[in-house]
């Protein structure tokens, strides 16, 4: 087997022996490898066939066995052969074993063969093994083989974000697999491929709450460093602008935008940031009415009889009407006079002269 060697042998023809035959001595050693010459001796040989198995050998070694006979007078020729111990698995770890990141969800791997007295026969392949350790994922396994002593490095794609890998790899003779060399190899961090989660909005006339909970723990790909909240007004108010949220919590988030436009539509996203940011979550939502921040322009009062005034105005300028105009309130008294000041209700303003 891979260990032993079984050699047996006959006496020397009686006429060759010359004398009593008083023993045997078996001398033995690795030929591709230096191993420490041994010698057994047999006394009380048998005048038939003799045997002896070889033990404590090294596995698939070729080993030179010379068997020798003695009389009382001394040693005679040697019988030599030479014969190869069995196959057995490596008992090493394949050597120089080393991995590293190309992309956040690509990894190189380089290794060399065991050393050779520990390979123990000849490495027909390799079996690689790898799996995500944080996350729940699936135990791969790939073959490497090995053709006249070559063989080609993998390289393992499709890999998960912000993700340590333990990865395995043994050299297999026919006979099965050595011991695993391990590495641990932690991908980089990614922008996040999901959003933020479960965006609301609420208002008043110049403010907007907003709210909203992190991306699931599979799309953020990295840590989380913060978010980044992006506003602007439809109409009016248009410039767009950026609020910087810095936070690693992973608890659902507040943030209110305050000095916003009365009565303006407004469009709100949210980006989750890691190294990068990710995609965004949107929605749009207006902000409350208000009263009206500007007087009616153009105002013009003309006599049209000695009791009738005509009275005509346009609408306040369209920025500071912070709602819909629904009526116009006019109010009117006489100066040199103490005539009692009157008030006069218009609804909407499709009418604007008096």
């Amino acid at each position: 087997n891979a260990t032993s060697i079984f050699v047996s042998w006959e006496v020397p023809i009686l006429n060759d022996l010359n004398g009593i035959l008083v023993n045997y001595s078996i001398n033995y050693s690795g030929i591709e490898i230096d191993t420490v010459p041994r010698v057994i001796y047999l006394s009380n040989p048998n005048l038939t066939n003799q045997s002896i198995t070889l033990i404590d050998l090294e596995e698939y070694t070729t080993y030179s066995i010379n068997v020798s006979s003695y009389t009382k007078v001394g040693k005679g020729p040697d019988a030599i052969l030479t014969h190869r111990t069995n196959q057995d698995v490596p008992t090493a770890i394949p050597s120089n074993f080393l991995t590293y990141a190309v992309t956040s969800t690509i990894i190189k791997l380089s290794w060399d063969s065991p050393p050779l007295y520990f390979q123990n026969g000849v490495i027909t392949s390799y079996t690689l093994t790898y799996r995500g350790i944080q996350r729940d994922t699936t135990l791969e396994t790939m073959t490497v083989s090995v053709v006249n002593d070559t063989y080609i490095l993998p390289i393992l794609t499709k890999l998960e974000e912000n993700t340590d890998y333990l990865i395995e790899v043994s050299a297999n003779t026919i006979i099965g697999a050595g011991p695993p060399a391990t590495s641990y190899q932690l991908t980089p961090q990614n922008a996040p491929k999901g959003a933020p989660r479960n965006l609301s909005l609420s208002t008043t006339d110049t403010s907007i709450q907003v709210n909203w909970s992190v991306p699931l723990i599979n799309d953020l790909d990295g840590n989380l460093t913060g978010y980044v909240v992006t506003y602007y007004g439809y109409v009016i108010d248009t410039e767009e602008r950026e609020e910087p949220i810095n936070t690693s919590s992973e608890d659902d988030q507040t943030l209110t935008l305050y000095g916003l436009q009365e009565y303006t539509d407004y469009f709100i996203s949210v980006q989750a940031v890691t190294v990068g940011r990710g995609p965004s979550i949107s929605n749009t939502i207006r902000t409350l009415q208000a009263i009206p921040n500007a007087v009616p322009t153009n105002l013009i009062a003309s006599a049209i009889s000695p009791r009738a005034i005509y009275i005509t105005w346009s609408p306040p300028p369209f920025i500071d009407q912070n709602g819909i105009i629904t009526e116009y309130t006019l109010t009117y008294r006489g100066v040199e006079r103490d005539f009692e000041e009157r008030t006069i209700s218009i609804l909407t303003a499709t009418t604007r002269s008096t």
